[in-house]
């Protein structure tokens, strides 16, 4: 490889380490390092905007910022560049959809926080990495966790250990998270799940990435509780809403209970503010009702979705008109226990729209003043050629009448706009991900929940950040590292040459740095990885 040439001719007179030092003087032709690692964070941050330096960023970033003993080293090389073949994409540059194409994931939920979107999921890659021949769910017992502030750059944040935090349960899907403040000033948060395909499970943390706790030690709805016995066979695919005076519903359930076109099977439980059943489950009408139920209150209505089932509508149900099968169907009341009046479908099964059929299960988030749909597809796993279940979560932009009218959409490629840029000179995570090729990303270890190192590099391998902001200038780059190999950085089109680089040999995680080409403006920024096997940590311009 022409960096390992490069590394046993320079190491022994370049290799030049300082603790907690940052590179200065951007304008050489290559990097000399300064005093003060955080002389160099003030400057780069005087640069930013008070948007882009406000509560938000606080989680992400945190977790990445240099301890005490790490150390920042020049590049080994003025300037290198990566000669391997590129690794081929899942998905094109001009798709958003999926959201994540690292990791197979399905069933989003979403909610937001401080300006972010962080969206929840059931892990299918746990599933796809025994090597089973389809996606049978058994061996799923984590949560993936994502989020984003533009709705194309996704933090991959890893997943949640729900199997650790609650050792009875053997699996968990189709999570639903809601949010309030309560008497301790604190956020909480619920994540509610589906525990062991029939009852609904819950984690609270007081933090999006948690660490997450089973504040009960036991399902909180289940069809075997004396509440609910009776009235439901399965309390699985819970869809939350925290009301505005605290109060917690959801909406869950699946079966039959009466016929295939009115199966009354799905109810709205109410909890108290200890998360115990308040009463009994509120029965809806749902027509044709599957799976997939969620519960949102958009002006001032009462908004209740499902996923419908596969049977043919030939049997008419008093107030439906007959959908497509297996599309997400609404209906709205003035109460979140109902009762509920069908409204219509909204968005019809992603095989419609030329993706492989498979359950439909999407939830709605409002987000800077625009309303979107996270969905489910197997897009990925076609894009990777195979055919065995595996999914992935895509977003669309909806529209929504006053009167709670939903305007049906279908699934796309292309996905959804970016709704602001990423400032060149904040510390983002390596795994803000817009699109990738080869990568992985793993759990950083002792450090923060929900922070991860992007991992699993192969020469070739590349990360591509979209609609990242330059403002005036910027000529230096550092990369928080581990392990031997270069960061090449190219802009706009993968393809195109080199405006700077990182090369680096260390057993410790290190800062490296080096000057780079003058950047100014807003740009893609693709980074392509020579080397194998290393971790990248984190990244910034300045």
């Amino acid at each position: 490889m022409k960096f390992k040439k490069i590394i046993s001719l320079l190491l022994a007179s370049v290799l030049m380490i300082t603790s907690l030092a940052a590179c200065g003087g951007s304008g050489e032709e290559s990097s000399t390092a300064d005093n003060s690692s955080e002389s160099s964070a003030e400057e780069s941050s005087g640069e930013s905007s008070a948007e882009d330096s406000s509560s938000e960023s606080s989680a992400e970033e945190s977790s990445g910022e240099e301890s005490p003993t790490m150390s920042t080293i020049n590049a080994l090389s003025e300037r290198v560049s990566v000669t391997a073949e590129l690794g081929k994409a899942p998905k094109e540059l001009d798709q958003m959809n999926p959201l994540i194409s690292q990791r197979y994931s399905a069933d989003p939920t979403s909610v937001e926080y401080n300006g972010r979107v962080y969206v929840y999921s059931t892990n299918d890659d746990q599933q796809y990495l025994t090597g089973s021949d389809e996606n049978t769910y058994r061996d799923i017992n984590t949560l993936n966790v994502f989020s984003s502030d533009d709705m194309v750059n996704w933090i991959d944040h890893g997943y949640i250990d729900v199997k650790a935090a609650s050792p009875r349960i053997t699996t968990s899907w189709a999570p639903s998270i809601v949010k309030r403040v309560e008497d301790d000033g604190l956020t909480h948060f619920y994540l509610f799940y589906a525990e062991d395909g029939w009852a609904t499970g819950v984690l609270t943390a007081t933090d999006p990435l948690g660490p997450w706790t089973d504040p009960l030690g036991r399902a909180v709805i289940s069809p075997a509780y004396p509440e609910v016995e009776g009235y439901m066979v399965n309390c699985f695919d819970p869809g939350a809403y925290c009301d505005e005076d605290g109060t917690i519903y959801v909406s869950c359930g699946g079966g039959v209970v009466n016929t295939e076109a009115e199966p009354m099977s799905s109810a709205i439980v109410e909890l108290d503010d200890d998360l115990n059943i308040v009463g009994h489950p509120h029965v809806i009408n749902a027509p044709y009702f599957f799976e997939a139920s969620e519960l949102n209150k958009i002006n001032g209505k009462y908004v209740y979705t499902y996923n419908s089932n596969w049977q043919p509508r030939d049997v008419p149900v008093e107030g439906y008109t007959p959908s497509p099968t297996c599309a997400m169907e609404y209906m709205i009341s003035d109460s979140p226990t109902g009762p509920y009046t069908y409204k219509g479908y909204y968005f019809p099964n992603p095989g419609e729209a030329g993706f492989y059929w498979g359950n439909n299960h999407t939830h709605l988030q409002e987000f800077n003043g625009k309303w979107y749909l996270f969905y489910q597809s197997r897009m990925l796993e076609q894009a990777n050629g195979i055919e065995k279940g595996f999914r992935c979560v895509m977003a669309e932009e909806m529209t929504i009448s006053e009167d709670c009218t939903i305007t049906p959409k279908k699934a796309t490629k292309t996905g959804v706009e970016q709704v602001k840029t990423q400032n060149a000179f904040d510390k983002h995570r390596a795994a803000t991900i817009c699109s990738q090729a080869g990568i992985m990303t793993l759990a950083k270890e002792g450090a923060e929940s929900g922070t991860t190192v992007v991992t699993d590099i192969q020469e070739g391998d590349w990360i591509r950040v979209k609609g990242v902001d330059f403002g005036d200038g910027a000529s230096q780059f550092t990369a928080t590292v581990k392990g031997e190999g270069i960061i090449d950085i190219r802009l706009d089109d993968i393809n195109s040459a080199t405006v700077g680089s990182v090369d680096f040999n260390s057993e410790e995680e290190v800062n490296v740095v080096n000057s780079i080409d003058t950047i100014t403006g807003v740009h893609d920024v693709f980074f392509v990885f020579g080397g194998s096997d290393w971790e990248f940590d984190s990244w910034q311009f300045s």
